[in-house]
């Protein structure tokens, strides 16, 4: 963000964030905010945004279409003299835009309706991790972007050292076996990276079986309810509840500036440090930090997850630390599957770097550079031929709309197996449907409205291969519609 802002002006870059941070000088809780600021800065009424950030997750991609499609709106307005066009990028678009993720079909929708637009200069996406990306349609062939590939003071998976070790069934256990045949790991100011599964009770374990081996060990835990510093002030004092330091960033500190800085007013550099998590500790996460130092060993349990997801999770280990004056590269204790999937992606990801900037890559191209990671190719066959018929009349009930699709049976191929359970619930009365918005996180504002509904691409939650061949979504004519007075649109796939 220092950068961003140095190069375009503090004023001109802004973010949506719920939660109050000094990360950005501009911050929006929402994106109907940042729409009405954009507007009020195209009037002179407020300084021009040239940059908005926004964190990737759920409900960030929910709001992105409907705040994209308002922004190509007031742009639309301007004369094309005057006009700047967007410019779209995506952070670990291997997770986001990943159809089988929650969310991921949205993504692709908001990314294809991007590409087709006048309006949208480009967009890129960025991952070391590519398979997931790749799918039907324009995502068969994906250009490479002008890459100045530099390794300067980079750490690769292929510099680490590697230790072949039998997996446990659980990190804790592997972790306690590690530290019974290999003491030193765990010595003194070592640095060590013990990742659990998604589970939180396996961090807290990793946490429990190496402080009881030695209390002198720092344990950081990381996760989606608790990111703290636990320590034992005095050794004597382990049979009691260690002391913990919630990370609470100050200014515009990422997570690694925050342990360091905690560690350190702490006094706990001297002492040997462990990271632990799952989650909070993968893609896109910089845990090694300069005053701390980088990790001395990394304990990865099992090779038995996704290969992206491994590859990621090592990463941490790796990074732009030999600038730090630091002469020995970490030691991974892992299975030896673990090395060989990860030394794969690698090089694959420098092949696309150095040999494939500024052209196109299959995923067949790719695969086939990592086949101990990606064994089977995946066979791409076309969907059969058809079209996405939309049904322009809103039918008054939701058997209306059901009614209406068992007389297009034969033209979708399929009966609609719509039952007492649907994908239809209520929020504050309103109705909404799980197609479009996870349960969990859904707003009565989340509702579709006929504006909203004339944003939504046609083929959105449709699938010719993969069975998907109809849609019904409750729809409201506006904002003030009381909740009871929805209709219902449809839309299906019709087979030639």
């Amino acid at each position: 963000m220092t950068e961003i802002s140095e190069a375009y002006g503090e004023d001109a870059v802004c973010c949506v964030a719920s939660k109050k941070s000094n990360v950005c000088n501009r911050r929006f809780k929402n994106t109907e905010e940042l729409s009405r600021e954009i507007l009020a800065s195209m009037f002179d009424m407020a300084p021009k945004i040239r940059v908005v950030v926004m964190c990737s997750h759920g409900k960030r991609f929910q709001e992105a279409p409907e705040f994209i499609g308002d922004v190509m709106k007031m742009m639309s307005r301007v004369a094309p003299d005057s006009r700047m066009k967007l410019q779209m990028y995506f952070d670990e678009i291997h997770h986001y835009a990943n159809e089988r993720n929650p969310g991921g079909r949205r993504v692709r929708s908001l990314i294809e309706d991007a590409c087709e637009s006048e309006l949208v200069e480009k967009v890129y996406g960025y991952t070391a991790t590519p398979n997931a990306v790749w799918g039907d349609g324009m995502w068969e062939s994906i250009e490479i972007d002008n890459v100045n590939y530099n390794d300067e003071n980079y750490v690769g998976i292929s510099d680490l050292n590697w230790v072949k070790c039998p997996s446990a069934s659980l990190p804790a256990q592997f972790a306690a076996t590690v530290y019974d045949e290999h003491p030193r790991v765990f010595g003194h100011m070592a640095r060590v990276f013990v990742p659990g599964y998604r589970e939180r009770d396996t961090h807290y374990a990793v946490r429990d079986t190496l402080q009881e081996k030695d209390p002198e060990i720092v344990v950081v835990v990381l996760n989606g309810e608790n990111k703290r510093v636990y320590y034992y002030e005095n050794p004597e004092d382990c049979e009691y509840e260690p002391k913990s330091v919630e990370l609470i960033p100050e200014g515009m500190e990422e997570v690694c500036d925050t342990i360091a800085r905690i560690i350190t007013n702490l006094n706990l550099l001297e002492r040997p440090i462990v990271w632990t998590g799952n989650i909070c500790v993968s893609m896109g996460q910089t845990l090694a930090h300069e005053t701390v130092g980088s990790f001395t060993s990394v304990l990865i349990n099992t090779h038995a997850m996704d290969a992206s997801a491994l590859y990621q999770l090592l990463g941490r280990a790796t990074g732009r630390y030999l600038g730090w004056g630091i002469d020995m590269y970490p030691t991974v204790y892992s299975p030896i599957e673990v090395k060989n999937v990860c030394e794969e992606l690698e090089s694959a990801a420098k092949k696309l770097a150095q040999d494939f900037s500024g052209k196109e890559v299959t995923q067949d191209m790719y695969s086939s550079w990592c086949p101990t990671a990606y064994p089977q190719k995946r066979i791409k066959s076309p969907p059969p031929p058809h079209e996405v018929i939309v049904v322009d009349e809103l039918f008054k009930s939701f058997e209306d709309a059901k009614e209406f699709l068992k007389t297009k049976e034969t033209e979708m191929r399929t009966k609609p197996r719509i039952g007492k359970k649907t994908s239809i619930f209520e929020v504050d009365g309103y109705k909404l449907t799980s197609r479009l918005t996870p349960k969990n996180i859904a707003k009565s504002t989340d509702r579709i409205t006929e504006d909203k509904l004339a944003s939504i691409a046609p083929g959105m939650c449709l699938s010719a291969k993969k069975g998907n061949a109809y849609l019904i979504l409750p729809v409201y004519e506006t904002t003030e519609s009381s909740p009871e007075n929805e209709k219902y649109h449809v839309r299906y796939i019709h087979f030639e």
